[in-house]
């Protein structure tokens, strides 16, 4: 499926600022002049701010489809904090900020926002990384557990009677060496 073609129009905001701004320099002597020069640059800068279409170039038309999360990364990071302290000297009241550099928990996420063009109707996206203080809970460090593999060689110990000189296995009662003793 394609979009239809647009035609763009040649008059922009940065035109008009241009035609402002020659305006306003040639009736710079007059007081209309400079009025034209400041708006032509404030209209400039505006049109220069919105985002621009990378496939047709076109300033203004691209509208936020979805963002999605792509990363999120937890570390550590320096917040600069300021407190504002009171003091009493004398009958005077001061007032002082004192600033201080904090070592917090922070989130670092990858977003991906997705665009559409409405002059020439094609997608893009921008990927932003995003640092913000981190408020949740800590979550627990897991490990890879360690695999230890021991190889057990079991092997049966005969005892040998002191009497009769037979072999029985080691921990076998007493009783059941003496064959008139065995139970049944």
């Amino acid at each position: 499926m394609t979009s239809p073609t647009v035609k763009q129009s040649w008059l922009t905001p940065t035109v008009i600022g241009i035609i402002f701004v020659f305006i306003g320099l040639i009736t710079a002597v007059f007081g209309i002049g400079i009025l034209l020069l400041i708006l032509g640059i404030i209209l400039i800068i505006w049109d220069q701010r919105r985002p621009k279409c990378p496939n047709c170039q076109t300033r203004g038309q691209l509208a936020t489809t979805r963002s999605e999360v792509l990363n999120e990364e937890r570390g550590f990071g320096i917040v600069t904090r300021q407190d504002r302290v009171q003091t009493q000297r004398g009958g005077q009241q001061e007032n002082s900020v004192v600033s201080r550099q904090e070592r917090v928990p922070i989130i670092r996420r990858t977003v991906r926002t997705y665009y559409r063009c409405g002059a020439c109707g094609r997608d893009s996206w921008v990927d932003s990384v995003n640092q913000a203080e981190d408020f949740s809970p800590p979550q627990p460090v897991m490990r890879e557990r360690e695999i230890r593999e021991r190889e057990v060689i079991t092997k049966e110990v005969l005892v040998q009677c002191r009497s009769c000189g037979a072999r029985y296995p080691q921990g076998t009662l007493r009783l059941n060496w003496f064959p008139q003793f065995r139970q049944s």
